[in-house]
């Protein structure tokens, strides 16, 4: 006969021991590559106006760091694991996109991580140098290719 040792039980009032914290996804990532005028963008999860207000003011400073370096040619934006956002958020970030047009990037491809995605972000972010992707390998060779080569179409 298999032996079961009585179920442990918790003192009445006396609390779980402590579990660590599980780890927060950070917003949003830049990375700089000076030396291929490139800005990395990484944003993920749904978005409220205050992340919104800490994004714009991280991507005009990554953007300034990217002109005193030599200029920002390119961006590529990565909202793969980025959530349909609010109407509010994505009014923002298409104003924020637009405010930018001295320092704007030649070409900013973008890459989402669904069909519904990649309709959100073809309806905020509609111009000529704009696209958006399902993969990075898509997007990448958009990005670098001679403007006049593509053979991609915008949103």
């Amino acid at each position: 006969m298999a032996r079961t040792e009585p179920e442990q039980r918790d003192e009445p009032g006396s609390m779980p021991p402590p579990r660590a914290p599980a780890a927060a996804a950070v917003p949003f990532v830049f990375e700089l590559e000076p030396a291929r005028h490139l800005l990395r963008v990484t944003k993920r999860g749904f978005w409220d106006m205050a992340t919104l207000a800490a994004f714009t003011d991280a991507f005009r400073a990554a953007l300034r760091r990217m002109k005193l370096e030599g200029g920002c040619r390119y961006c590529l934006v990565d909202a793969s694991a980025f959530a349909v956002q609010s109407a509010d958020v994505m009014q923002g970030l298409q104003a924020l996109v637009d405010s930018f047009a001295p320092d704007c990037p030649a070409r900013m491809a973008g890459i989402t991580g669904s069909k519904l995605g990649a309709l959100q972000a073809c309806h905020g972010l509609p111009h000529a140098h704009r696209r958006i992707f399902m993969t990075r390998q898509e997007a990448e060779a958009w990005l670098f290719a001679d403007a006049g080569s593509s053979t991609t179409t915008a949103c």
